[in-house]
């Protein structure tokens, strides 16, 4: 060994240029492989991390100026249901799924403004028995009757309190409620009634509702001839609220049949009912209309109730839209129905809710494809699209199931999100129901993208779409779009540097095979006299081997080994600057912001704590992990080398062994 080692060094100059070039040959082999490993784990891992999902929409034909897709009109084609974009072939990891809303009637909650929780609404809304007298003789708008028994509601209505005002005030008005009384006269606006609906002479029930003039406003209505008649001019007066009726339909839109339609021989919807004898009987129609009152209740206390399978179907989790208070339900929350919700901030701020506390949910209907259109970006109260919470025997809807949820987290979008659009409402684990809503539908509309979706394999985006116009026709009247999270930019991304790193593989394998065969020629092919010089001298073959690999083997050693731990070293600083710019930036993402929500304390919304933590600018949270290459590849390609040196050297030494020394020393170099 050690006189190997001073016939290496008999050439200083050339020992340490290949020693030079050794090292650097390995370190382009050995962080070329490295780097290659690397962005396979890391395009590898994108599964775990990335999801591709298809949000799916049908546009109507006619939105007939409304924003409540109720009244859209989708022409003779019709609706188009998720099941028909089941085709053989799709490779859905969830198939399309359209989340209904579950409506929860939850006693004692309420959410302030809005239609069904207006205080004076209870005190305007009574269900009324009255016989009409006929056209009253100081208004020909009016049709006057006189009120014969209070059925049902507070017995009150609210009547207008004027305050005219002095020079240092002004006039200003104010609602007061008061007591109905037995015998007093009521008033209906003839324009607003079908011909014939009121008879005089006849007695009639109806939910009816209280109008009072406003003499601070000036408002006009149309006539039955069009003539323009200011409200004001119609005095105090009554209208029906509504009738008996469902509204409950099968999962294809189509109405449920149902007897308790209050309509007359042409057909006709009417407010009121005349009383005919045997109307009051148990299991008469009165029970339909009495139903009407703890139905108009029942409206004010609903609340939407979102049940989710997959988190990562909702675009507010993808996009890390929501502020949460609290915590996130879990995926394995989801996946095991657990007994567990998050709601709205101003739901919980107007019932005293925490995290922690309990809450029961009654589910007593669905809608699907609903989805009301905010224009406005903020978040609405949830306003129920149909008019009924009536089964088809015209009885108030019973739950479906019912059970006590924890609040886990209390979340508050912090811009525009569909699926959080409304204030008061709550989120489910959908496997925590166990209850069909089969005879408690009470919409089921077009696909809106807010509540129909589907997850694909990663990657397969284009051919999916084109499998699927191919095989669905009707797909063609769809707006379909995907998120993949970026998924397909990060791939094209990491492979655009594996390419780069098996280029520097390559260069490295050409480089060290080059150094290699010069190294051999230089220490081992042109040292053929001195093996014979050796042999002359009474070495063993052994020996000669020996002497010449040794030396040989130390500097192919420590060359690679340097060039490996080069390699290492290179390979951290380079990631180091990729996670360091690429923190810059999502650094900007996770500023958190102090917010108080009157809820007990003042919280810090920063992304860096989420539990949906900030990923990169482009979402991507596979690139911003710093992901280490096999530690096997920075032992197995120096070691690889050394062994091509050993097995090749030890090749050409067997060669000059096989030839006798004298031969040798007589052979030209």
């Amino acid at each position: 060994m050690k006189n190997s080692l001073k016939q290496l060094l008999r050439r200083p100059g050339r020992a340490i240029l290949f020693f030079l070039l050794m090292a650097a040959s390995t370190l382009l082999l050995v962080f070329g492989a490295a780097m290659y490993m690397q962005n396979q784990i890391r395009i590898d891992s994108l599964d775990e991390s990335f999801t591709t999902v298809g949000y799916i929409s049908q546009q109507p034909k006619d939105k007939g100026g409304s924003f409540n897709p109720v009244f859209w009109d989708y022409g003779e084609e019709g609706i188009i249901y998720p099941d028909t974009l089941d085709f053989e072939g799709a490779d859905y990891i969830v198939p399309p799924e359209s989340r209904p809303y579950y409506l929860a009637c939850i006693e004692g909650a309420w959410v302030e403004g809005g239609n069904r929780d207006s205080i004076a609404v209870d005190d305007n809304i009574n269900l009324l028995e009255f016989r009409v007298k006929g056209p009253n003789p100081e208004n020909p708008y009016l049709i006057e009757a006189e009120l014969t028994k209070i059925l049902e509601g507070s017995g009150q209505v609210l009547k207008l309190n004027l305050y005219e005002g002095d020079a240092d005030s002004r006039a200003s008005i104010s609602y007061m409620p008061c007591d109905l009384e037995i015998g007093e006269t009521m008033n209906f606006v003839e324009f607003w009634l079908e011909e014939g609906e009121l008879e005089p002479g006849k007695t009639y029930v109806g939910l009816l509702t209280h109008n009072t003039a406003n003499p601070l406003s000036d408002v006009s209505v149309m006539d039955r001839d069009g003539k323009m008649v200011s409200l004001n001019a119609l005095g105090d007066n009554y209208a029906a609220l509504s009738s008996p009726g469902t509204s409950l339909v099968d999962r294809r839109g189509n109405p449920v049949e149902s007897d308790i339609f209050n309509t007359d021989e042409n057909g006709r919807s009417s407010g009121f009912v005349e009383v005919t004898p045997g109307y009051y009987d148990e299991g008469g129609a009165f029970e339909a209309w009495r139903s009407l009152t703890t139905e108009n209740e029942m409206k004010k206390l609903t609340h939407p109730v979102l049940p989710v399978s997959d988190p990562n179907l909702l675009t507010f989790h993808r996009r890390n839209i929501a502020n949460i208070r609290g915590r996130e339900i879990t995926e394995e929350e989801y996946a095991s129905g657990a007994r567990v919700c998050m709601v709205a901030k101003e739901f919980a701020q107007k019932n005293l809710l925490y995290e922690g506390d309990k809450i029961t949910l009654p589910l007593i209907g669905s809608l699907y494809g609903y989805q009301e259109i905010n224009e406005f970006g903020s978040t609405t109260r949830f306003s129920l699209p149909v008019q009924h919470l009536l089964d088809a025997q015209g009885k108030p809807l019973e739950p479906f199931f019912e059970a006590e949820y924890e609040i886990v987290g209390i979340f508050d979008p912090r811009y525009r999100c569909e699926e959080l659009t409304y204030s008061d409402l709550i989120i489910v684990p959908s496997r925590s129901i166990e209850g069909s809503d089969e005879g408690h539908i009470l919409y089921a509309g077009a696909m809106d993208d807010s509540n129909t979706s589907f997850m694909i394999p990663n990657g397969s985006i284009e051919e999916f779409d084109a499998a699927l116009r191919e095989a669905v026709p009707e797909a063609e009247r769809l707006d379909i779009y995907y998120d993949d999270m970026g998924y397909a930019r990060s791939v094209e991304n990491l492979n655009d540097a594996k390419k780069t790193a098996a280029l520097l593989f390559a260069v490295g394998v050409l480089a060290a095979g080059a150094i290699i065969a010069l190294l051999l020629y230089f220490f081992v092919v042109m040292e053929k006299k001195r093996t014979a010089v050796e042999r002359s001298l009474g070495m063993t073959k052994g020996q000669c081997r020996v002497s010449l690999m040794a030396g040989l083997m130390v500097l192919s050693l420590a060359a690679t080994a340097i060039g490996s731990v080069g390699a290492g070293v290179l390979l951290d600083r380079v990631d180091a600057y990729s996670l360091e710019q690429a923190q810059a930036q999502s650094a900007k993402m996770e500023e958190g912001r102090v917010v108080d929500w009157n809820l007990g304390g003042i919280y810090n919304f920063s992304a860096k704590y989420s539990p949906w933590a900030m990923w990169d600018v482009q979402g991507n949270k596979a690139e911003l992990q710093k992901i280490e290459a096999p530690a096997g590849v920075f032992m197995a390609a120096p070691l690889a080398l050394d062994l091509l040196v050993l097995l090749l050297g030890l090749c050409l030494i067997g060669r000059s062994l096989r030839i006798e020394p004298l031969l040798l020393l007589n052979a030209k170099q």
